[in-house]
């Protein structure tokens, strides 16, 4: 049985990932990723840190004003987005970059 192609990304991702996160695990005793799991990473998530001190919804607003008449476009597709078999290809492509430059 072969693998597909997205399984043998992962595995080969695995194989050149895992060896360096031992010898970082093991060379600073785990307080590596202590700090940068348990304090960058969740502290951004669950407590704002490094805030840019503007509302929700900021980046969307500037989204539109600066992307116009593209966001247009972006917006109209959002509620079709992933339930149907025309996205597929480089527009589905072109849409995810789209929503993360949002957010």
């Amino acid at each position: 049985m072969a693998l597909s192609p997205p399984c043998l990304g992962w595995i080969i991702t695995l194989i050149i990932v895992a060896p360096w996160c031992i010898g970082i695990a093991l060379k600073s005793h785990g307080a590596f990723f202590k700090n940068a799991v348990g304090h960058n990473l969740l502290g951004k998530i669950t407590h704002g840190q490094e805030s840019h001190g503007f509302p929700p919804g900021y980046y969307a607003v500037i989204f539109i004003l600066a992307f116009w008449p593209g966001a247009l476009f972006t917006l109209r597709a959002l509620p079709q987005y992933g339930t149907t078999q025309k996205f597929i290809g480089s527009f589905s492509f072109m849409l995810d970059y789209a929503l993360l430059a949002v957010f």
